[in-house]
């Protein structure tokens, strides 16, 4: 992720490694807030149903606006699957 981040998007070292580590912490760090919020102000089933909800909002945006402009080539099939005729 390195490598990536000091290829495409041209950061230097540290600044590639700092937006590694803040997002490592946020991500460790969420769930802590998740299950206070989940315990105090929302009950089980109902933060259960947001998470999902927010989760599949999340996984659509990636597939309409991140990936479409690539296409994927699958080597075991020998096809490629290209996102750009995806509407959702």
């Amino acid at each position: 992720m390195i490598l990536y981040l000091m290829g495409p998007y041209k950061l230097h070292l540290g600044e590639a490694n700092q937006i590694l580590l803040l997002s490592a912490a946020a991500s460790k760090f969420m769930p802590v807030i998740g299950a206070f919020i989940a315990d105090s102000y929302l009950g089980r089933f109902l933060s259960v149903g947001l998470g999902s909800a927010v989760s599949f909002l999340v996984c659509l945006y990636i597939l309409k606006f991140k990936l479409a402009k690539y296409s994927i080539n699958t080597l075991n099939l020998g096809f490629k699957l290209q996102l750009r005729s995806l509407r959702l």
